[in-house]
């Protein structure tokens, strides 16, 4: 199982969505460089190669993992 922090489960949960790493990184209140380490991050703790790894991940497994309630605005 996945380990995501707070904010890369935030990351995880955008990308899902469709949003780019400038969308998000303006949703978040960060930079788009950091946005993209939390991309590198979440992609080596989840063992996939790239952004819809991680949103296909998110959406069959992540969402059950960590409900968007419990996720920060």
């Amino acid at each position: 199982m996945a380990n995501l922090s707070p904010r890369e489960q935030q990351v995880a949960r955008y990308l899902s969505l469709g949003k780019q790493d400038r969308e998000i990184a303006e949703l978040l209140h960060t930079s788009v460089g950091t946005i993209k380490n939390h991309g590198v991050h979440i992609r080596d703790k989840l063992g996939v190669g790239n952004r819809l790894g991680i949103a296909l991940w998110w959406i069959h497994e992540g969402s059950k993992l960590y409900p968007a309630e419990t996720l920060l605005k």
